[in-house]
């Protein structure tokens, strides 16, 4: 946590032995977590949406609060979303490469998960040291958070 600035959660180990189709299984697995984000963002959306289409915002301390606690969740959800499917372990992202890797490439794949995760330390702690942005998640954040608000025509005047 002092080195990065977050929490490193342990991964949840997998045993593919027990999938039916072990492959495309360990896709699904892998993108539950960040589609229930991106489907708790949108959710959050529409609930912006409805709120201010029966109360529109009028300047109320407390009503623009709850929306701010909304757009907040909104952006926290879309960050782990696009967080969550960057192609490095132990993230989402890595075991969606590696699931489409060849089954005579396991070795390459075993290196990368081995590898990768200090590849991804390594990238948090340069960014946070040189002050550049390495993985410009920010951006992605902010492009689909607009595309949901011009979508939902939320936000609009």
């Amino acid at each position: 946590m002092l080195v990065a600035g977050f929490g490193w959660a342990k991964p949840v180990i997998i045993d593919t032995g027990k999938l039916q189709h072990p492959r495309r299984d360990d896709i699904l697995i892998s993108l539950a977590g960040p589609l229930s984000n991106l489907l708790l963002a949108i959710l959050i959306a529409l609930v912006l949406k409805i709120c201010l289409s029966i109360t529109p915002y009028e300047g109320g301390t407390l009503y623009r609060e709850m929306l701010n606690v909304g757009i907040a969740g909104l952006y926290i959800n879309i960050g782990l979303f696009i967080f969550n499917l960057i192609p490095l372990p132990p993230l989402d992202g890595s075991h969606l490469i590696t699931s489409l890797i060849s089954t005579r490439s396991i070795a390459a794949a075993q290196k990368f998960f081995k590898y990768g995760a200090y590849a991804f330390l390594a990238i948090i702690i340069l960014e946070r040291a040189l002050h550049v942005n390495l993985l410009p998640i920010n951006v992605l954040v902010d492009v689909v958070a607009q595309g949901l608000f011009n979508l939902l025509n939320l936000f609009q005047h």
